[in-house]
């Protein structure tokens, strides 16, 4: 029986659950591991969410600069890549036009001026010349820069192997001692003139797009100058052009100031509104154009502000703004202004075309004539 029992006993204990066979055993051996144990729960409670938060933040952050200390050691700087990519160009002997163009576009991206000049050397041993729009967009960065050497370098370049660009870009001189040259020019050879002209009108557009107030200040002097002593409002009328074009608010003011001051002024622009409304309409320039519709009723200018409002209509009718022609075709109206058959017909068929033409039509009338929907009172009938 006593066996019996015993075997009962050792089964009993093999088939009892993890957690019974647990609660026999002891929980620690000594009073030693208690008080460690202890000690870490008090530790691990005092711990502030927000210093290991900053702990973490912190150990990431000096994780990131060791990864990118080493990156910068085993990968060293584009430019410096760059460079020697540049220097086996110069050592091959069929690099042409279309490589200096791009070597040249390269290092000014990266903003390597001292590779600018290098290739520009190259260049003039070489017996090749970039393009003119580089040589001018390089010639107006290093001049930013200070970088005398660069801009004279460009100026004996172009000197050499492209006299035209030379000659136009007036031999790539500050403003200043350019428009004195022309100045010289336009005196001394009337035959000329013409060229002076068409020459000095990028000069004007540069110095105005360049938001530079002091070229603006001298290009304006010049203007006024040659319009007094010589009667000649081309180089004003340019000017009050781009001017006018500009976004600037200051040069928008000249603009009406200087239009307001000559009278002349006023019939030379009046012949060039047209030009200017498709400049303004190619760059989707609404306030350029309601400007100029104002300009052109202050001054009672009904011919130009009639071909405005024409071309105007003619551009919302293309993009089938229907709305903007509607109140074109009323501002026309209150000016007693007409447009062509053949507008009408667009509008037409631009209404009947649309799919929300006829609600549009029907909201807009109901806008004009608005009337209240009459209640008709409930009642029963005797029969």
């Amino acid at each position: 029986m006593a066996f019996f029992f015993s075997t009962l006993r050792q089964n009993y204990c093999r088939q009892a659950p993890l957690s019974l066979q647990l609660i026999k055993r002891p929980i620690c051996e000594s009073p030693k591991c208690v008080s460690n144990t202890y000690k870490e729960t008090v530790i691990i409670s005092k711990t502030d969410p927000l210093d290991a938060f900053t702990s973490k933040l912190v150990q990431e952050k000096s994780d990131k600069w060791k990864y990118l200390s080493t990156k910068k050691i085993k990968y060293p700087d584009r430019r410096l890549a760059y460079y020697d990519e540049c220097q086996n160009s110069f050592k091959s002997c069929d690099i042409d036009t279309v490589a200096i163009n791009e070597l040249i576009r390269k290092a000014l991206d990266s903003k390597l001026y001292n590779v600018i000049l290098s290739l520009l050397n190259i260049c003039k041993t070489k017996k090749i010349c970039p393009s003119p729009e580089l040589l001018q967009e390089v010639a107006s960065i290093l001049s930013r820069k200070g970088n005398k050497a660069g801009v004279k370098a460009v100026q004996m370049l172009c000197e050499i192997h492209n006299v035209n660009e030379y000659i136009i870009q007036a031999e790539f001189k500050h403003y200043k001692e350019a428009l004195g040259m022309f100045e010289e020019i336009y005196k001394n050879y009337p035959c000329l003139r013409r060229k002076i002209r068409n020459m000095t009108k990028y000069l004007v557009a540069e110095c105005v797009y360049n938001k530079s107030e002091a070229s603006v200040v001298l290009v304006t002097n010049f203007a006024k100058k040659h319009a007094l002593e010589y009667r000649d409002f081309y180089f004003l009328t340019h000017l009050w052009q781009c001017l006018f074009l500009s976004e600037w608010f200051a040069d928008q003011k000249l603009a009406s100031e200087l239009i307001e001051e000559y009278d002349e002024l006023r019939t030379t622009v009046a012949d060039r509104m047209q030009f200017i409304t498709a400049i303004a309409i190619r760059k989707k320039c609404a306030d350029t154009i309601q400007r100029l519709f104002e300009v052109a009723l202050r001054y009672n200018m009904k011919k130009e502000y009639t071909c405005i409002l024409r071309s105007f209509f003619d551009h919302k009718c293309s993009i089938g703004d229907i709305k903007s022609c509607t109140e074109i075709l009323a501002s026309a109206l209150d000016q007693n202004i007409t447009i062509t058959t053949e507008q009408h017909n667009k509008f037409l068929v631009l209404l009947l075309s649309s799919n929300n033409g006829c609600s549009w039509l029907s909201k807009h009338k109901n806008n004009e004539w608005p009337h209240t929907r009459v209640d008709v009172p409930s009642f029963q009938m005797k029969f």
